[in-house]
């Protein structure tokens, strides 16, 4: 089944508006945990409060945060700030700093993605519509704030990413769409539309394998209930794993390639269980699943549906978020999970902290994960999270003439650490 909450969450925003395998480098988005090789104790630090009107807001799943070479995290937000959303630097301690407000009409607007860092030292990503053609871009923005637009999509090629392009082992950027259609682009801006669509409309950026291909989700396609592909660099597509439910079904997030070399990620519903709602799986790139946790959506501890990807800390676990839970009006946790699935609760969600991580986290150099969540308030009778430091105008009335308005989306981002 699908969430009332993340559909509505979709919804709304469409009518208003690194690649995993190098860890260190890039991506993670939510805060999870800073990891030494003997966990000893995690600390949650709420960093930022996101002021929709100035900072931007509105968290979407694949989003994810880069580190940049300065060691400093670098990010996105859909919506907000002027109004077609902004990309952000924050400091691993907190400081914060708007760098860019997006213009819908001449470069597009609603940057879904986050970012990727280049070798370059600047970072790339893509804005989900609008620009020169109404099908949105991609872009290149320096760590000071300088914005190329690099592509504008054509009606042939739809555009409407979720993920940033990510590089791949040949120096050239890949990236996929929600209108199953895969590119490649350089750094320079020469874009190229690859021969094979995919198996299914994709919500997460691709990630880089030691074998030099690139991997993938879809929420649906395949036999109905997602996938995960393969892609050469030369566009040559395979399913290696249909999702049938039993196993878990519509990944929201990327899968990341473990220190073993088998695929590691979640799925946002399905399971064998009573009462199954996601779960997380290995995957070996020869197709072997192997279910590692089920959530259950009566638990009174689990938390359920996961929408974020893992990320694999430097002690050799896996760190995700799901969005729900634990019990029907659960705000979401952090957790952490091992190789053999052992599954532990780090942390449960309250709106004082942030709710509803939808996104897949990173963890820094300093060793401690960071992420985002999203917490959101509807007017009327529509209320799903209730954030606190949200100033509500006009709570009560009707939402459907204005933006930002009376609807306000907050977006929080917060750390956990070992000492």
């Amino acid at each position: 089944m699908t969430s009332l909450r993340h559909s509505h969450i979709t919804q709304r925003f469409a009518s208003q508006c690194s690649t995993f395998a190098n860890l260190f480098v890039g991506l993670l988005l939510f805060v999870m945990s800073a990891v030494t090789n003997n966990l000893q104790a995690q600390t949650y630090t709420d960093m930022h409060d996101f002021d929709c009107q100035v900072d931007g807001c509105g968290i979407s799943y694949a989003g994810i945060v880069a580190q940049g070479r300065d060691g400093n995290l670098y990010g996105t937000a859909a919506v907000g700030g002027s109004g077609a959303g902004t990309a952000y630097t924050i400091t691993p301690s907190g400081a914060f700093n708007l760098i860019y407000n997006f213009n819908g009409q001449t470069e597009g607007n609603g940057p879904k993605t986050g970012l990727t860092l280049g070798t370059d030292g600047n970072f790339y990503g893509a804005l989900y519509s609008g620009g020169l053609n109404p099908y949105g871009s991609l872009f290149k923005i320096t760590p000071a704030g300088v914005l190329t637009i690099l592509h504008n999509f054509t009606a042939a090629e739809q555009g409407g990413s979720f993920g940033p392009p990510v590089l791949g082992k040949n120096g050239i950027f890949y990236g996929v769409t929600t209108f199953l259609k895969a590119y490649s682009m350089t750094s320079s801006g020469t874009f190229k539309l690859l021969p094979n669509p995919t198996p299914g409309a994709s919500r997460a950026p691709l990630t880089l394998a030691n074998d030099g291909n690139l991997y993938g989700t879809t929420i649906d396609g395949g036999t109905g209930n997602g996938t995960v592909f393969r892609m050469s660099s030369a566009g040559a597509i395979k399913i290696i794993y249909n999702f049938d439910n039993t196993h878990g079904a519509k990944p929201f997030g990327p899968v990341v390639q473990g220190s073993d070399g088998n695929l590691y990620g979640t799925a946002s519903t399905g399971g064998s269980i009573p009462n199954a709602f996601g779960v997380v799986f290995k995957l070996s790139t020869t197709s072997a699943i192997t279910v590692l946790h089920e959530f259950d959506s009566t638990s009174t501890t689990d938390g359920y549906e996961p929408l974020g990807g893992l990320v694999e800390a430097t002690d050799g676990n896996f760190y995700g978020t799901a969005y729900t839970g634990p019990g029907a009006h659960g705000h979401g946790v952090l957790f952490k999970i091992t190789k053999t699935g052992t599954y532990t609760v780090l942390q449960v969600l309250d709106t004082t902290h942030g709710a509803s991580p939808a996104t897949t986290q990173m963890q820094n150099t300093n060793g401690i994960i960071y992420g985002e969540t999203v917490s959101v308030v509807e007017c009327g009778n529509l209320a799903l999270r209730i954030a606190d430091r949200l100033s509500i105008r006009g709570s009560g009335q009707d939402c459907s003439n204005s933006w930002p308005g009376p609807v306000g989306y907050e977006q929080r981002q917060i750390r956990i650490w070992v000492r």
